[in-house]
């Protein structure tokens, strides 16, 4: 079947790796690994609307009465004294680059053991041939694909069919954790970017963890140039209690410029154009 997405088989897989989300305690604003009086006047500080540098909010309400004050503090100090136990809680949710790390590593953690990636694929779009428009329906297109020791009967792993995991904090605008269940819902906001369609450089946010389009050249043209602007990649993925991604969603909007090439009896001819539009995946992943 037709590509849909670059193929990202250079990248190696990365080994099985534990799931688990990382535990915190509350009041361990500065997360040495401990509550101490070092974080009872870190939270006296914050609660007077002193300056305090790094530090980690959503553990000083540690009564969670909603708000942080001196009684937070009082109970950190009492905590670091062997008078209160302090509590684990899950801080996935919180801190956006161990969301990331996780989001990332349940992919590696999936595509290892990927069976089955089933899918449809819908566009819809307005393209102009040197300023003449046409706006196009497309899809839902339905495709499966079968993978043996990692690859499909064309060699291709499952990174060409479905986002990769290699964004980092720098890609993204926001990324959102929530438990769903026995597992998780993660939302990724990839930043907007212009990327050269002919330049598959693995630095483009599209092809570190979205769905980029590809254009190629024809039987019968040639492209001089061809850019495509990305507004904001939205890519939703569920993941399973044992953080294996089990389906994603990712909603691409776009916009191409570019220009063409052919000849015609000889003669060198050339057109404009340009495309607006909208590509949709439901991609759904087996691992069993």
């Amino acid at each position: 079947m037709k590509k849909f997405i670059s193929v990202l088989s250079a990248l190696s897989l990365a080994a099985a790796l534990t799931v688990g989300s990382s535990a915190a305690l509350l009041g361990d604003v500065d997360r040495s690994g401990n509550v101490n009086s070092a974080d009872a006047l870190l939270i006296l500080k914050y609660s007077v609307g002193l300056a305090v540098g790094d530090f980690k909010s959503y553990l000083a309400d540690i009564n969670g009465d909603g708000t942080i004050n001196s009684a937070d503090a009082l109970t950190a100090l009492r905590i670091s004294v062997g008078m209160e136990e302090s509590k684990n809680i899950d801080t996935l949710l919180y801190e956006q680059e161990e969301m990331l790390d996780f989001y990332n590593k349940a992919i590696d953690r999936t595509y290892e053991k990927t069976k089955k990636i089933r899918g449809t694929l819908e566009d819809e779009c307005d393209i102009y041939i040197d300023n003449e428009g046409e706006h196009f329906n497309e899809g839902p297109e339905e495709y499966e694909i079968n993978f043996v020791n990692g690859k499909d009967e064309e060699g291709y792993t499952p990174y060409a069919y479905a986002p990769a995991s290699s964004l980092d904090l720098m890609m993204v605008s926001d990324i959102k954790l929530q438990k769903n269940g026995d597992g998780y819902t993660a939302e990724v906001y990839i930043k907007p970017e212009t990327v050269d369609n002919f330049i598959m450089d693995k630095l483009y946010y599209q092809y570190a963890g979205g769905m980029p389009i590809i254009y190629q050249n024809g039987d019968e043209f040639e492209y001089v140039f061809c850019l495509t602007s990305y507004p904001g990649t939205y890519v939703k993925a569920e993941i399973d209690k044992d953080g294996y991604v089990t389906s994603f969603y990712v909603d691409v909007p776009y916009s191409t410029n570019s220009y063409i090439e052919y000849y015609v009896d000889g003669e060198c001819c050339h057109n404009e154009i340009k495309e607006e539009g909208r590509r949709q995946h439901h991609i759904y992943i087996e691992t069993v």
